[in-house]
C-alpha cells in the first residue's frame, strides 16, 4: 500500500503533552508505515517482537500498532521493562523521526480573514507560536525515547526541522462561491526554510493543450481535500486550487508569486488553476495539463491532474503561466519567456535588458556571471524578471511588466555557493537529482509591475560555439532576420525537460504563444516593427551553456560582452 508523503497538523491546538502526538491519527499512520518497513529489517523487526512478543511479515493489525503505542507512552513516564534489544530499540526510534522528516509537514488553522495590520500580525504571531510548540514537542518526545531507552544523552544536541515546513491562516474567500466551490483560502502563512520537498517527479514534459469546454460546476471537489491561494500574476489575479497531498506545489508559490488580498478578489478573477484534478477528469492527449476555456464566459482555466508525472512543480508554475499569457495575447499585448534585469556599471551607465530563452537558455546563469564580474565594472543586477514578461506598447515606447516576485532556478548550472546564499530564505526541490531547483523570492511586487522601457531585447542562444567574448553578441539587421530567430526558438535542451539535443519551440514559449500561434505571429511583427522604429538594441547573446565543457565559462563571456555592449567598450578589454 501507498502511504501518504503529506501530513497536516491541526493549528487550533496547543501541542504541551506527549499525549497529544501519540493519539493522533497521523502518528498511527507514520508508526503502520515504520512497522512494516521494520519488518524487512533483522534488528527493528528483532525490537518489534521483543515488544509485542509475536509479529507475522506483512501489515500489522490494529492492536499490534495500539500495543504499540502504549509501549512508547509508557517508554516516555521511563517506567518499563527492557525486554527488548537497546541498539534495535534505538534504530527503530531514529528511523520513524527520520521518516517523519522526510514527509511534507503542514500546520493548518482555520482563522476569519482578518485586513487589518495590528491584528493579522498578532494572529500570525500565534500561527508561528503554535508552529514553534508542536516542533519542540516533537524534538523532545525523540530525545526522551532515546533517553529512557540507552540512559544516556547526547552531548550535541542538534536542533533539527522536526515540525512543519510550512503553517497556513486559511478561511472562505466569499467571492469563491461564484466560482461554484467551497474550498478554504491562504491569506497568510508562516514558512520554514530551508523547506526541502522531494517530489515524485522532476522533469516536465510537453505542451498544454487549449480547448474550449464548461469546467466550473460540472468538475467535483471533495471539498474537504483542497485548498486554495489567491495570487496575482503581474497584474493579472488568478485563484489557484491544490489537492492536499499536492500541497507542496502551492507551498512553492509562496515564493514565486504575489498573494493576493482577498478584497482583490472580490471584484473578478481573470483566471483559475486546479492542480491535482482527478485523471478521469481529462480526456486523451490532456494527462500532464490542459487549458480550457469556458464557452460562455471565455475564462481560462487549468487542468493539472493527479498522477506521479506530474508531481512536479514546473506543472504549476508552467500552467498558471500559461493562463496568463493565454490572457496577455487576447489583450494585444505579447508575453516573453525570459529574463529582464535593469544593469548598473560604474559611472551610471542603466539599462533594461531582456533576454528570451527557453529552459537552460543561459538567460539567469549569464546574470549571475554578470553580478561576479570585477566591481570595478558593475555597480548593480537587478532582476525585474526571471522567467515570463508581458510586453507592452505605451505611448510608442516597447516596455516590459514582470510575473513572479521570485525565481524559479535551476541548481546544476549556477555556482556551487548559489544554493548557500540563498538558503535562509529558499524552498529547495529534489535536492542532489538532475534538475534540481531553489525557488526562491528576489523582488518587490510594486518594482516588477512598473513598465520599464526596454533598451536591449536579445535572444539566448546556448549552442553556438564562439572563439572570443568579442562573438558573443550580435545584432539584428532588420526585422525580418529577427523575427526568424526568435521564432524558431532554438536551444540545446539542458535536461530541465525531457528533450535531448537540438530543439525548437516557437518564439522559446510553449505557454501560450505556441497554442495562439496566429494571433501571436500578428503580435511580434508589431513589436519588432516598433522596435527597431526606436533603433532598440535587438540581437543574439551567445551563452554557449549547451556547449560541451562551457557551462560555466560561456556564461561569463556573455556576462563580459554584455558589459562591453552597455558600456561601449571593446569586449576585450573586460
Amino acid at each position: 500500500m501507498r502511504f501518504p508523503r503529506t501530513f497536516f497538523i491541526d493549528g487550533s491546538v496547543e501541542y504541551v503533552a506527549p499525549s497529544q502526538v501519540l493519539r493522533s491519527h497521523n502518528f498511527r499512520i507514520l508508526l503502520k508505515e515504520q512497522m512494516i518497513e521494520c519488518l524487512k529489517n533483522d534488528g527493528c523487526k528483532k525490537f518489534m517482537v521483543g515488544v509485542l512478543g509475536k509479529i507475522e511479515d506483512g501489515e500489522p493489525v490494529e492492536e499490534q500498532i495500539d500495543d504499540m503505542i502504549r509501549f512508547f507512552a509508557t517508554l516516555l513516564t521511563g517506567v518499563v521493562e527492557k525486554n527488548f534489544d537497546e541498539d534495535a530499540a534505538l534504530e527503530f526510534v531514529e528511523k520513524l523521526y527520520n521518516l517523519w522528516r522526510s514527509k511534507h509537514r503542514f500546520l493548518l488553522l482555520h482563522q476569519p480573514y482578518e485586513p487589518r495590520t495590528l491584528r493579522r500580525m498578532y494572529l500570525e504571531y500565534k500561527l508561528a507560536r503554535s508552529a514553534d510548540m508542536f516542533s519542540s514537542l516533537v524534538r523532545s518526545m525523540y530525545r526522551e525515547l532515546i533517553y529512557h531507552i540507552s540512559e544516556r544523552s547526547g552531548r550535541v544536541l542538534r536542533q533539527l526541522p522536526s515540525g512543519v515546513q510550512a503553517a497556513f491562516l486559511a478561511d472562505y474567500l466569499p467571492f469563491s462561491e461564484k466560482i461554484g466551490y467551497n474550498i478554504p483560502f491562504v491569506w497568510s502563512a508562516v514558512l520554514y526554510p530551508p523547506v526541502i520537498f522531494h517530489t515524485w517527479s522532476n522533469k516536465r514534459k510537453g505542451v498544454f493543450p487549449v480547448r474550449e469546454r464548461k469546467v466550473l460546476g460540472v468538475l467535483k471537489l471533495g471539498e474537504t481535500e483542497w485548498l486554495g491561494i489567491p495570487i496575482k500574476v503581474g497584474k493579472v489575479k488568478m485563484l489557484v486550487y491544490t489537492q492536499k497531498q499536492h500541497i507542496a506545489m502551492l507551498t512553492g508559490l509562496l515564493n514565486l508569486f504575489k498573494m493576493a488580498e482577498f478584497e482583490e478578489m472580490n471584484g473578478g478573477v481573470d483566471g483559475v488553476v486546479f492542480f491535482g484534478v482527478p485523471m478521469d477528469f481529462v480526456d486523451e492527449g490532456e494527462e500532464r495539463g490542459v487549458v480550457y476555456q469556458d464557452p460562455d464566459t471565455g475564462m481560462y482555466i487549468g487542468i493539472v491532474p493527479s498522477s506521479e508525472e506530474t508531481d512536479y512543480f514546473g506543472y504549476m508554475k508552467k500552467m498558471i503561466l500559461t493562463v496568463h499569457n493565454l490572457l496577455q495575447i487576447d489583450r494585444g499585448n505579447l508575453p516573453l519567456h525570459g529574463a529582464v534585469a535593469r544593469i548598473v556599471l560604474k559611472g551610471g551607465v542603466e539599462k533594461i535588458v531582456a533576454l528570451v530563452g527557453d529552459s537552460g537558455a543561459g538567460k539567469s546563469e549569464t546574470l549571475e556571471a554578470l553580478r561576479r564580474l570585477n566591481s570595478d565594472l558593475v555597480e548593480e543586477v537587478e532582476m525585474i524578471v526571471d522567467d515570463m514578461a508581458t510586453m507592452i506598447i505605451e505611448n510608442g515606447e516597447v516596455k516590459v511588466i514582470g510575473t513572479e516576485i521570485g525565481a524559479f532556478v535551476r541548481l546544476d548550472d549556477l555556482p556551487r555557493h548559489y544554493a548557500y546564499a540563498t538558503m535562509d530564505r529558499s524552498i529547495f526541490m529534489n535536492p542532489g537529482v538532475v534538475n534540481s531547483r531553489v525557488i526562491v523570492p528576489f523582488g518587490n511586487y510594486d518594482r516588477i509591475i512598473v513598465p520599464w522601457k526596454v533598451d536591449y531585447l536579445l535572444y539566448a542562444n546556448n549552442y553556438t560555439p564562439i572563439s572570443g567574448v568579442k562573438d558573443a553578441v550580435k545584432r539584428f539587421e532588420s526585422v525580418e532576420d529577427a523575427l526568424r530567430v526568435f521564432s524558431e526558438g532554438k536551444r540545446m535542451a539542458k535536461s530541465t525537460t525531457h528533450e535531448k539535443g537540438i530543439t525548437t519551440s516557437y518564439f522559446a514559449n510553449p505557454f501560450g504563444a505556441v497554442q495562439k500561434k496566429d494571433v501571436h505571429e500578428k503580435i511580434a511583427e508589431e513589436f519588432f516593427k516598433q522596435l527597431f522604429k526606436n533603433e532598440i538594441f535587438v540581437g543574439e547573446l551567445r551563452t554557449q551553456l549547451g556547449v560541451p565543457g562551457m557551462e560555466e565559462e560561456g556564461p561569463r563571456m556573455a556576462a563580459r560582452a554584455l558589459v562591453s555592449l552597455l558600456s561601449f567598450k571593446s569586449a576585450v578589454s573586460v
